[in-house]
This record gives C-alpha cells, sequence and structure tokens, in this order.
C-alpha cells in the first residue's frame, strides 16, 4: 500500500513538471508572432507576386497549446497585403523552430 501511495505521489508531481505554465505559455504564443507574421509573409510575396507586403496577426489558437503529433504548436491566423491584393493564411509555430505558412482559404482579393 505504501509503495502504491508513493508511486501516484511520483507520478503526480513528474505530470505536475511536464505540463506548462500559463505564464510560459502566454511568453511563448508572443515570442512566436514575429516569426508567424515573417513566414506569411515570405509566402504572400510569392502568392501576391509583392515584394512589399505587410501583415497583421489577427488571432492565434494554442488550444492546450496544441499538442498535436507529440509537438507544441500554435496557429495564428495572418493578414498579408500588398500592392493591392490580400490574403488570408494559417501559420503553424511551435516553440524555438519553425513557422509554417498556408494559404487559408487559397483567396487572393483585390483592396
Amino acid at each position: 500500500m505504501r509503495s502504491t501511495a508513493i508511486t501516484l505521489v511520483a507520478l503526480a508531481g513528474l505530470l505536475a513538471a511536464c505540463a506548462a505554465s500559463p505564464s510560459r505559455v502566454q511568453q511563448d504564443i508572443e515570442e512566436m508572432k514575429p516569426r508567424a507574421a515573417e513566414a506569411a509573409k515570405e509566402r504572400a510575396q510569392s502568392d501576391l507576386a509583392c515584394i512589399g507586403v505587410q501583415t497583421e496577426i489577427l488571432e492565434h489558437d494554442a488550444g492546450d497549446i496544441g499538442k498535436a503529433y507529440g509537438l507544441s504548436r500554435v496557429e495564428y491566423t495572418v493578414r498579408a497585403a500588398g500592392c493591392g491584393r490580400s490574403s488570408i493564411y494559417r501559420v503553424a509555430c511551435t516553440p524555438r523552430s519553425v513557422c509554417s505558412a498556408m494559404a487559408d482559404s487559397g483567396l487572393v482579393e483585390r483592396q
């Protein structure tokens, strides 16, 4: 009985250590915003055929900091505009790694 209690306490401690604190999650989200904007900008420069693209982060979705396939990720929705055209991108970022942008709808709108 005592070994079961010790095992449960150790397991609870291990799980608590693995959980990201809310302040750390928010810090990761903020640190990844510039990389998300840059990834969307690079993709939009090609899609919009425009070097002068400006980006705006519209929202982010961290869920439970996006536990998918064992990766912690945050998805950003980014609007990119330039040369009279704009498009919306979904950008997935992982902490201390790369961000990947894809067109949200594939539509390029005229401004």
